[in-house]
C-alpha cells in the first residue's frame, strides 16, 4: 500500500508546521526566561542598594557604614552586630504595632528607640569613635534620624510644608 503524493506533501506540511510552532515556542520560552531573569536581576540591584524590602539599609549595610565610618576593630563589630540585629528587630515589630499611632507617637517611638541604642552602642566606642559618630549626625534632624539632613540650605523632610 504507497501513499499518493499529494498525501505525502501534506504530512510533510504538517510535520514542518510542526517544526515551526515548536521553534516559535522555544523562542518564546527563551524570551520569557530572559526578560525574569533581567527583572529579578534589576530587583536584586535596587534590593542591595536600599536595603531591606521596606528600603532602609539592612544590617550587613549599616555594619559596613559604621565600620568605615568609624573605623571599627573586629571585636567591635562582633559587640555591635547583634545590637543592629535586635534594633531591626524592634523597629519591625514596632511598625505592626504602630499603626493605630498618630505619625507624632510613632515618630516619639522611634526616637525612644534610637536613644536606647545609642545608649548600647556608646560604651562599645571609644572616645574618638564616639565623637566621630555624633559629629556625623550634627547635620541630621531629630536625635540624628537618616533623611533629615540638612546640608547646603536643603530643607528636611516635612519642612517647608505649611
Amino acid at each position: 500500500m504507497s501513499v499518493c503524493s499529494s498525501e505525502r506533501f501534506n504530512l510533510e506540511i504538517k510535520q514542518f508546521n510542526v517544526e515551526i510552532n515548536m521553534k516559535k515556542l522555544l523562542a518564546l520560552t527563551l524570551t520569557g526566561m530572559l526578560a525574569m531573569a533581567g527583572t529579578t536581576f534589576a530587583a536584586e540591584a535596587v534590593a542591595k542598594k536600599k536595603g531591606g524590602p521596606d528600603g532602609m539599609p539592612g544590617i550587613d549595610q549599616r555594619m559596613e557604614m559604621l565600620t568605615k565610618q568609624l573605623s571599627l576593630t573586629p571585636e567591635q563589630q562582633a559587640k555591635i552586630k547583634p545590637l543592629l540585629e535586635e534594633e531591626r528587630k524592634a523597629m519591625m515589630e514596632a511598625r505592626g504595632k504602630n499603626r493605630d499611632m498618630t505619625p507624632e507617637q510613632r515618630q516619639e517611638a522611634m526616637k525612644t528607640r534610637r536613644a536606647e541604642f545609642n545608649k548600647k552602642l556608646k560604651p562599645i566606642l571609644n572616645a574618638e569613635q564616639n565623637e566621630k559618630l555624633e559629629k556625623a549626625r550634627k547635620g541630621r534632624g531629630p536625635e540624628g534620624a537618616p533623611g533629615y539632613e540638612k546640608k547646603g540650605g536643603k530643607k528636611g523632610k516635612g519642612e517647608g510644608k505649611k
